[in-house]
Parts: C-alpha cells; sequence; structure tokens
C-alpha cells in the first residue's frame, strides 16, 4: 500500500515537474519577451510563433517578395514559374522555366505583356489543368511599431522566419534546418 501511494506520488510530481526548455526557445524569449508561450518551450513550431507574433504585433503592410511554383502541365511537363518582386519597386517579374533535355531549367518565352506585372488571370492561364508539386513564397510583413517580419514557406509549412524592430537592435532569426529541427538564434546590438 505504502508502495503504491508512493508511485502516485512520485508520477503526480513528474507530471508537475516543468518541461525541458530548449534553447531555440531561450534564444526566442531573449530577444522577444512578449512572445513567452509554453506551447512552444519544448518544440519551437515556426507556424505557431508566426501566428503568436502575428497576434502581438498587428500587421500594417504584406508584401510578396516572390513565389515559385514547380507544376507539370497538361502535357506532363515539368515547369517552374517564378513570380519576384523588382528590388525596392512594386512592379514583379514573372518568369517561366522547363526542364531541357539535360535536365536543366531554361526560360520559355513569354509575351512582353505577361513578363511585368501580369494579373492573375494571366498566371491561371498559364497554369490552366496543371498540378502543382512544389510552391516556395517569401513575404516581408511591416508591423506596428516599425517591426518586421520576414518569412519564408513550403506549401503552408514556413521554413524561415525572420523578426526584427525599428533599428535592427535585436533580430529573431529562426530556420528549419534538416536533421537538427528548428534552430532560432537571437543577434542584440
Amino acid at each position: 500500500m505504502i508502495q503504491l501511494l508512493l508511485l502516485l506520488f512520485f508520477q503526480a510530481s513528474a507530471k508537475e515537474a516543468a518541461q525541458p526548455v530548449s534553447v531555440s526557445y531561450e534564444n526566442l524569449i531573449r530577444c522577444y519577451p512578449e512572445l513567452t508561450n509554453t506551447k512552444l518551450s519544448f518544440k519551437v513550431d515556426l507556424n505557431r510563433l508566426k501566428e503568436f507574433a502575428d497576434k502581438k504585433f498587428a500587421t500594417t503592410a504584406t508584401t510578396l517578395r516572390r513565389r515559385e511554383i514547380v507544376y507539370k502541365d497538361a502535357a506532363d511537363q515539368t515547369k517552374r514559374l517564378i513570380y519576384s518582386r523588382r528590388g525596392l519597386s512594386k512592379d514583379y517579374d514573372l518568369r517561366l522555366e522547363k526542364i531541357d533535355e539535360k535536365g536543366e531549367w531554361v526560360e520559355s518565352p513569354l509575351p512582353q505583356a505577361q513578363r511585368i506585372n501580369p494579373n492573375q488571370k494571366e498566371i491561371g492561364n498559364i497554369m490552366q489543368n496543371s498540378t502543382v508539386t512544389s510552391e516556395d513564397t517569401s513575404y516581408d510583413l511591416a508591423k506596428i511599431h516599425g517591426m518586421q517580419l520576414s518569412y519564408r514557406s513550403h506549401f503552408d509549412d514556413i521554413l524561415s522566419l525572420e523578426l526584427s524592430d525599428q533599428l535592427h537592435q535585436r533580430t529573431l532569426s529562426c530556420e528549419n534546418q534538416k536533421g537538427l529541427g528548428i534552430i532560432c538564434t537571437c543577434s542584440k546590438k
């Protein structure tokens, strides 16, 4: 009976003990204590981290930097569509590539009207009856109080994220590194 009571006591104590905290989480809260959240303490999840950052720091503007879509067209040929911002301007470029007989990406000609700032209908016509196999996207988000958040995703999974204040006095960089998991580092000036 005493052994049973001791066993129950130790099990209850073990459940109440704090879960281990990851080094990435320690770096996260060292840079941004306002993002403290026990759901991230054992393993930082970049999708969840972005969600918490969006709740804490409201987004004032979102800018698409680049979208790269690899797809199979109706003829089952693999192609790549790259839609990217031109430097700091508000213009976007569109490139279409296909794989040549050497297995390398080569640019496919597009009408000039479709190359600069194409509309959604033009992109839809290019990708009509296709199957998307890969989609990588990167965004810049302007936040309140001069905060900046940049992230890169593959479909809906965030692969990397960077959060910095207005003067880059503190910068949190997190990246999903193959074999190592999520690695977050904090830089402070």
